[in-house]
């Protein structure tokens, strides 16, 4: 039985609940009087690597930009989860999961909610009647932002109307100086921002959920093991030019952070992969090129030459998720 199927059963074998269908008319309602929507379809099929998907709402922005709404009343499956959010990732929509603001006391504990809401960083929109009403009366959407957090093994959330601008920024859509090069969907920017802040813990969450999506089979223990989570602030710097995660380093201290990494012998197996994304935009080639990098690049790259077990198998396992944090690698 498919995951969706799964969830059909949930509705009493229907794919649609009633509740369903009148949270998803609603929103496509709230989307068709805001002025930066250009077009709202509902069940539109998308097509993304040889796969079809019919998202609940699909709307298209004024900025050219299309966002997906999947309304969810039932607790999900994590394929369900890992599998549309890969999808949209493959193709180039922005993903917004919806829940049922009138059923969060419920539906908030249950696990299939908390593997959506935590790799996010413990965000999730919900729509209810009351956001309805509201963005009719402003003539343009209005969902609930909620933000949940935990205290003493025991979940708290606090709710907030906001607009389609909010979805934007939390979507990463709003950035007119975001790097081309990193991706900007809620999963990825939930993984690289809490390597950046140096919280484990919440990376590990979003690590999971976006490694299942691409197809890796590997926990946080493993990507620790094999050194991702140093290496990955390590990429975002080379592409940035700005330190990526907490170090004594100053904030555009890019060459001796690089070079840090480049000495480190744990790392010197990632030393292909800084080669490619360093040759994969203008700036981020000036940054490796300096004589102090690109000799300890060139040293490592011999070394990995005569002995390139562990580099062959660092790239096979790990090329989905970097495919997915810096979409425009080479293939």
């Amino acid at each position: 039985m498919t995951p969706d199927a799964i969830n059909a059963r949930q509705f009493e074998g229907r794919q649609e609940g009633t509740r369903h269908k009148a949270l998803k008319a609603g929103l496509v309602d709230a989307l068709h009087g805001d002025a930066e929507v250009t077009s709202v379809a509902t069940e539109q099929p998308v097509i993304a690597n040889r796969r079809l998907r019919r998202p609940d709402v699909l709307a298209m922005l004024a900025s050219g930009e299309r966002i997906a709404f999947e309304v969810q009343l039932a607790s999900p499956q994590m394929a369900t989860i890992a599998g549309r959010t890969q999808f949209y990732a493959e193709a180039r929509i922005a993903l917004l999961w919806v829940m049922d603001e009138a059923r969060l006391n419920a539906s908030l504990p249950l696990q299939g909610f908390q593997d959506i809401y935590w790799p996010q960083g413990g965000t999730v929109f919900a729509l209810d009647d009351d956001a309805l009403a509201e963005s009719k009366k402003a003539g343009a959407m209005r969902l609930h932002r909620v933000t949940v957090t935990q205290v003493d093994n025991r979940l708290e959330w606090t709710s907030e109307l906001v607009g389609l601008d909010a979805v934007q920024a939390f979507l990463g859509l709003d950035e007119p100086d975001r790097h081309p090069s990193i991706a900007t969907d809620p999963l990825a920017r939930a993984l690289l921002d809490a390597l950046a802040r140096g919280d484990s813990r919440a990376a590990g969450a979003a690590f999971t959920l976006l490694a299942q999506s691409c197809g890796v089979k590997a926990n946080w223990y493993d990507a620790r093991q094999d050194g991702f989570d140093r290496i990955m602030p390590v990429l975002v710097t080379l592409l940035t030019g700005r330190k990526a995660a907490p170090s004594g380093y100053a904030d555009d201290a890019a060459a001796a952070i690089l070079n840090s990494a480049l000495e480190a012998p744990s790392l010197r197996d990632w030393s292909r992969v800084i080669a490619v994304v360093g040759n994969s935009t203008v700036e981020a080639a000036g940054r490796m090129a300096r004589r102090s990098t690109w000799d300890k690049v060139s040293r490592n790259l011999q070394a990995i030459g005569q002995v390139p077990r562990r580099a062959d198998a660092l790239e096979q396992r790990w090329r989905p998720v970097l495919r997915r944090l810096f979409p425009r690698l080479p293939d």
